[in-house]
């Protein structure tokens, strides 16, 4: 299985608590990324275009995953989506995984004790 860039995963977790994603799905929308990244490996579809969301949907429904778990890796795709330069031009699968690395990379989060306070209190607004 492919494993999530490091910076890619700095991102992504950012892009978690700016969404207001409940923390205790966080661990899932990472596992629905990485699953998705490597769908896209195997099957040299493009990483960053929206047009193979649905044929790795199609997959997961072949694979037997409920609706729930559809709709919540399509939630996971799209907040990838989000995070993801528009200016990069689409190519090659594994050119675009530099690409898309070079653009979360550039936007690094200022102050990360602000990012997990944030977090911090999502988890105990959705506590309470």
């Amino acid at each position: 299985m492919l494993k999530l860039p490091e910076a890619l995963l700095k991102k992504y977790n950012s892009l978690l608590i700016k969404n207001n994603i409940p923390f205790h799905t966080h661990g899932n929308y990472k596992k629905w990324l990485q699953y998705y990244l490597d769908f896209c490996k195997k099957y040299q579809h493009p990483y960053a275009d929206p047009e193979t969301l649905p044929r790795f949907i199609d997959k997961l429904k072949e694979k037997k995953q409920g609706s729930s778990q559809q709709a919540q890796a399509g939630q996971a795709v799209a907040l990838y989506y989000s995070g993801i330069s528009s200016k990069s031009p689409l190519r090659k699968p594994h050119d675009q995984v530099k690409d898309a690395v070079a653009s979360y990379d550039a936007d690094k989060t200022q102050n990360p004790r602000a990012d997990a306070m944030a977090c911090i209190g999502n988890e105990i607004k959705l506590r309470h």
